[in-house]
């Protein structure tokens, strides 16, 4: 039986609302400044671990207290349960967001098709770096290997299906000059706004910038990096907004 994570309160996950955490295991990418490591390697013990029906007693208990739930990882798409998690947050009436890194639109489109009376409130879409870097620095991989026109055509294809089914969706980026210069980051979100113009994509209800932290990280030589700092945040919030993209732009330290 398939084990969950389960962070029982958070103020930060699910934007305006008290929200529980499910957290799936197993994900597709290996960024090396990831603080879920386990999760990524698929790693989540029996003992630490919840089910389904441990999940929803949970969740039945605290309902009252609870805005929503966060459905996050790893890559919660690669999860053989999420369809079970998901059927449970509707059965309750259970307000839900998703977390995802945006490779995956199929599988996105085929759990939206799934449940179009009780779609996610909110799905965050990490945008991690340009396009090209995702092969050489994240670990995404085609069988063809063009895979920066690929994660391109991926991510595209993800947010064109919250747009089909008319969810909200927010971006996120975990901000660190290895892995994001600021002028990538304002020629990730041109391009995006070029779809956004185009008709194809709509526009982010947020972009979520995340000053990266070492601690915990799934390649270890990366603890040995130092915090993202307040001006370096803020020359990326700089470029971002210079991109003309008509959206929040959220600092997190």
């Amino acid at each position: 039986m398939e084990r969950y994570a389960l962070l029982k309160t958070s103020l930060i996950d699910f934007p305006g609302r008290v929200a529980a955490v499910i957290f799936t295991a197993g994900c597709n990418l290996r960024c090396p400044y990831c603080h879920n490591a386990d999760l990524v390697m698929g790693q989540i013990s029996q003992e630490e671990g919840k089910s389904i029906p441990e999940i929803e007693a949970f969740l039945r208990k605290r309902a009252p207290l609870l805005g929503g739930v966060c459905i996050s990882g790893g890559e919660p798409l690669l999860s053989p349960g999420l369809f079970d998690l998901v059927a449970l947050l509707v059965a309750m009436e259970m307000p839900w967001k998703l977390d995802t890194n945006g490779t995956l639109p199929k599988r996105l489109g085929k759990l939206l098709d799934q449940f179009p009376d009780h779609s996610p409130s909110l799905v965050a879409v990490d945008l991690k770096s340009s396009f090209e870097a995702y092969p050489r620095l994240l670990g995404y991989k085609t069988k063809d290997g063009s895979a920066a026109e690929a994660v391109k055509k991926a991510i595209f294809a993800s947010i064109g299906e919250l747009a089909r089914h008319a969810v909200p969706w927010e971006a996120r980026t975990t901000v660190d000059p290895a892995v994001i210069t600021p002028q990538e980051l304002a020629t990730l979100a041109r391009s995006l706004a070029q779809e956004v113009g185009a008709g194809r994509l709509e526009t982010p209800t947020r972009w979520s910038l995340q000053a990266f932290r070492p601690g915990s990280c799934l390649d270890p030589d990366w603890n040995k990096r130092p915090a993202t700092g307040k001006e370096e945040m803020q020359s990326y919030a700089d470029a971002l907004k210079a991109a003309e993209l008509p959206t929040e732009i959220i600092i997190r330290g």
